[in-house]
């Protein structure tokens, strides 16, 4: 799912154009009931620094405010999901 914006990011002038933030993605992976989320489509300006950041933010997130219901993760080169 896309996990493009960090929730300060995410505003009038970035709404709309089909790009999520990481709690968008949570909230939405609880309401659905997934196995798993793998979260990715970030800024490309963004180094790795800042998506480990954002994982990390994401993951204490779902251990807070969703009890940790399913793994997350954010995809990376070499990535594969098997299903």
């Amino acid at each position: 799912m896309d996990a493009q914006y960090t929730r300060e990011q995410y505003n009038v002038n970035t709404a709309g154009f089909g790009h999520g933030t990481p709690d968008y993605c949570l909230r939405v992976a609880t309401e659905t009931q997934v196995k798993q989320l793998i979260m990715t489509h970030f800024d490309p300006f963004r180094d790795d620094g800042a998506v480990k950041k954002m994982l990390a933010e994401a993951v204490e997130l779902h251990k807070t405010k969703y009890g940790e219901s399913f793994p997350i993760n954010f995809a990376f080169d070499g990535t594969a999901v098997i299903l």
